[in-house]
């Protein structure tokens, strides 16, 4: 009975978890970075420390370029050189990724540099959405992250739990 109440929690907190976050908002704003202070899409991410962030990130790129590199160009700063995203521009552009560990959450700032302008809502309107949902689609699959994280926490648990019922309902047998 503790085993089939302690699964009906962990699917309970787990879809509560799933569904905490539905709509992400992408937020653009002007912040300073490595090459001045450009316009960029920033969005936050709850529970995720920098380091988590930086490592769901290079999980995420790679997943859309097995050719893209992800190098460091300042503190907290990554870019990736001639990242082709196909719904943003038909050439190959820099991304910028900006990471801001807040006290509640940590803030991925994405500036997409076309060569000779930043996209923004008023430089590239027909971009502008594009932008947004791209990082969009980043955040979406640090959520994922964070829950198969979570969901596995909760199944060690379970597990531990188990095969301590296991234990003593064969030691209690005799």
């Amino acid at each position: 009975m503790k085993i089939e109440s302690l699964i009906a929690g962990m699917l309970i907190l787990c879809s509560g978890y799933s569904h905490a976050q539905k709509n992400i908002d992408v937020v653009e704003r002007k912040v300073t970075m490595s090459t001045g202070e450009h316009t960029g899409y920033t969005v936050a991410l709850q529970n995720a420390g920098d380091d988590d962030v930086r490592s769901m990130l290079e999980n995420w790129i790679e997943e859309k370029s097995k050719k893209a590199d992800l190098s460091e160009t300042g503190t907290n700063e990554w870019v990736i050189n001639d990242f082709l995203i196909s719904d943003l521009d038909e050439k190959p552009l820099d991304v910028y990724f900006l990471i801001e560990e807040g006290k509640n959450d940590t803030k991925v700032t994405a500036f997409y540099d076309l060569g000779d302008v930043y996209i923004s809502s008023e430089t590239q309107p027909a971009k502008h959405e594009d932008a947004k949902n791209f990082l969009r689609s980043f955040a979406y699959r640090a959520e994922k992250i964070k829950i198969q994280q979570r969901l596995a926490e909760v199944e060690k648990s379970l597990n531990k739990v188990e095969s301590n019922y296991k234990f003593y309902s064969i030691t209690n047998f005799w």
